[in-house]
């Protein structure tokens, strides 16, 4: 394998990097229709109103408020514009005063704005397996929202394939050959 830093001799390569998976993906021949489900907090320093004790989702607008040690998270909804696109902070922003009316009296400034790439597919079911050209590469991306929740096992199965034992699970349907 080749590194910007220098080659390393390797028996597996495992590409598991988010949402530009796809672009590595295709450095080796193979086209997957990743995108990117963009999603947008705000950090708010609260300095006067109701205390949340625990995250609260404010549906008829389609929020969520969420106490963090250094005050509230404001995050809303996701967009597909993929990774290069500029961010666009104006929606969330626009629930900022939803907020106030759903917490009467919240007084907060915005300290943080942050902005995460989900990387998803057009079936929302991730790619984990061996590639189908190359017998020493393996996916394991595409886990929308639940990446961090699926990591953990996604690892346990790329582990088993790579060391030649059997994961326990049918791997069809996560195969990169269905698109």
């Amino acid at each position: 394998m080749v590194t910007d830093l220098a080659m390393h001799a390797c028996d597996a390569v495992v590409i598991a990097a988010g949402a530009r998976s796809h672009e590595i993906v295709a450095m080796l021949g193979r086209r997957f229709p990743l995108d990117t489900e963009r999603g947008y907090h705000l950090n708010l320093d609260v300095s006067e109103g109701p205390e949340l004790r625990r995250p609260v989702v404010i549906g008829d607008h389609g929020f969520v408020l969420a106490p963090m040690q250094d005050g509230l998270r404001l995050t809303t909804g996701a967009e597909f514009a993929g990774v290069d696109a500029p961010p666009d902070f104006r929606r969330v922003y626009r629930m900022l005063e939803l907020a106030r009316e759903a917490l009467p009296g919240l007084k907060a400034e915005v300290t943080r704005e942050w902005l995460g790439f989900r990387p998803s597919t057009p079936d929302s079911v991730p790619v984990i397996g061996r590639s189908p050209d190359h017998a020493n590469v393996y996916f394991g991306f595409g886990h929308g929202h639940i990446g961090l929740t699926l990591s953990a096992r996604t690892g346990e199965l790329i582990a088993d394939l790579v060391a030649g034992r059997d994961p326990g699970i049918d791997m069809t349907p996560y195969r990169i050959e269905r698109y």
